[in-house]
């Protein structure tokens, strides 16, 4: 076979470009048998890596072969359209073959932009489609034509770490790829009006996935979303928007907070909500180690959802709740092992950390979800690793307040996570900071001391025996705060100075 050739003598000039060019001059002329072997062939000249331009050529081919066989689907098919269904699917197959088998992690990247641009464009299309054809009422007339590359992105996504800070085009071929899945159904599982395998693919997905919002972006991603989205606010009837609406409630069961700004939502603020929604429950379902990072870090902490005007923060933040019941529920079916009592630790950890975020939204997010994770996991409240944990975060925030306001705020690390805690500008903040943490850590050791007091006490005791070969900064404050945890002792040599006024306004452990 030609193909076989050009492979094999990828090296010798211009064997391969004859040959490309033989396959370009028979292909489709009269459709038959030989298209398909074409495409099958062309696929394996990718596959080899031939040369760059032969990827361009071909990717055009193919790209071009999808669209027009999808368009030629929507109502009457001009000749020039008709003539490439017959290898849609050939297509199709030799796509998903390129994504197994391309080597260049490069060349992977590129695939991935060129195939959710592909994906976005026949949602564009179906679309434009179903609004001018007056026998079709909804755009997943159309959502055939998309369905069948799910799977073809799933593949090349299972072979590629998960996208972290992706460049602004690939951020954007994301949130309208989901977009689509969203308005065509393809997150719902149950709805049997897709196959199972894209299901599948649309989880696979969904783990891969970035965050929908950008961490780059320079202003407010929500006030922009009506521009920016793939599909127009004025496209999308009533009925559909209330749709939408009525989905987004569901999900949400409906709480009195929300219910009040879904109802105002625009048909790309809807969107957006439902998108996040299903990225991140499907994520924290079908990943190998689920965390709560990704929708606290990413969403929660976003600087244009916080300061959006239309409650889109007190929207994400219901959403968050849902997954972080997904989440409870993950780690609960998983097997009592070290493995998960390791995640459960590390989750106890970044709550215990972000307690003490600038943001109270996000104290009280954390706050919320520490003591649901308890709750669920109670052995979590006399664990060693959390306990320390929770210990050496005192001792920072005691730390924290004998340094200058005035100056420059800092970031300090906690000792053995990956986690830092950024100060409160003002003396005054902090000091609040280290009250509530101080109450919350002694509530935790009461608690820990009811329920398993020799293990408790055994942890703080070896806690408190490590500190001076810790290699950490001076640890007397520290120490002051265990034993004011545990007893009411005398004043620490860094509080004596101080006025009684002064000490009044700190939490006991930092005074003592």
């Amino acid at each position: 076979m030609l193909g076989h050739v050009a492979v094999s003598m990828k090296g010798t000039p211009k064997t391969t470009d004859t040959i490309l060019q033989f396959f370009q001059q028979r292909f489709c002329r009269v459709p038959s048998a030989l298209d398909t072997l074409i495409v099958d062939q062309l696929g394996c000249m990718i596959i080899a890596q031939c040369e760059s331009h032969v990827y361009e050529v071909v990717m055009k081919m193919f790209t071009m072969i999808t669209v027009e066989s999808s368009n030629a689907a929507y109502g009457n098919p001009t000749n020039e359209k008709a003539q490439y269904r017959h290898v849609s699917r050939p297509v199709i197959n030799a796509l998903a073959n390129i994504a197994a088998n391309i080597q260049s992690e490069t060349q992977m990247n590129e695939l991935l932009g060129r195939l959710l641009e592909l994906f976005v464009q026949l949602g564009l299309e179906g679309k434009r489609a179903s609004e001018k054809s007056p026998g079709a009422l909804k755009a997943s007339s159309s959502a055939g034509n998309l369905g069948v590359l799910i799977p073809v992105i799933a593949v090349l996504l299972r072979r590629l770490p998960p996208i972290k800070n992706p460049k602004p085009r690939i951020h954007k071929l994301f949130r309208d790829f989901w977009l689509y899945c969203v308005i065509m159904g393809f997150t719902a599982s149950d709805s049997g009006l897709w196959p199972k395998e894209w299901y599948e693919g649309v989880k696979e997905i969904a783990v891969k996935s970035p965050a929908l919002v950008s961490p780059t972006s320079s202003r407010s991603e929500m006030r922009e979303l009506q521009y920016t989205s793939a599909v127009r606010n004025d496209s999308v009837s009533f009925n559909e928007l209330q749709e939408l609406k009525n989905q987004i409630l569901e999900l949400l069961r409906h709480p009195t907070d929300v219910t009040a700004y879904v109802n105002k939502l625009t048909f790309a603020q809807c969107t957006f909500l439902l998108s996040v929604y299903w990225v991140e429950t499907l994520r924290i379902q079908n990943s190998a180690e689920p965390s709560l990072v990704t929708i606290i870090t990413e969403y929660l902490s976003d600087t244009a959802l916080q300061k959006d005007k239309s409650g889109m923060w007190v929207c994400v933040s219901s959403v968050s709740e849902r997954v972080f019941e997904k989440f409870l529920e993950v780690m609960k079916n998983k097997p009592k092992n070290e493995a998960r009592e390791a995640e459960l630790e590390g989750h106890a950890q970044f709550l215990l950390v972000n307690f003490n975020d600038p943001h109270k939204q996000i104290r009280r997010v954390s706050d919320k979800f520490l003591a649901s994770l308890v709750d669920r996991f109670p052995h979590l409240l006399w664990s060693r690793r959390v306990l320390w944990t929770m210990l050496d975060i005192l001792q920072v925030l005691s730390y924290s307040l004998q340094l200058d306001p005035n100056q420059e705020t800092p970031t300090l690390r906690i000792p053995q996570t990956p986690y830092s805690i950024q100060l409160m500008d003002t003396l005054e903040a902090r000091e609040a900071i280290v009250k509530d943490f101080a109450a919350n850590s002694e509530r935790i050791i009461k608690e820990a001391m009811k329920w398993a007091p020799q293990w408790t006490r055994s942890h703080i005791q070896e806690y408190i025996n490590q500190i001076p070969s810790s290699g950490m900064w001076h640890h007397t404050g520290l120490s002051m705060a265990l034993e004011s945890i545990l007893q009411f002792g005398p004043l620490n040599l860094y509080s004596a100075p101080l006025s009684i006024s002064t000490l009044e306004k700190r939490p006991n452990t930092s005074a003592r």
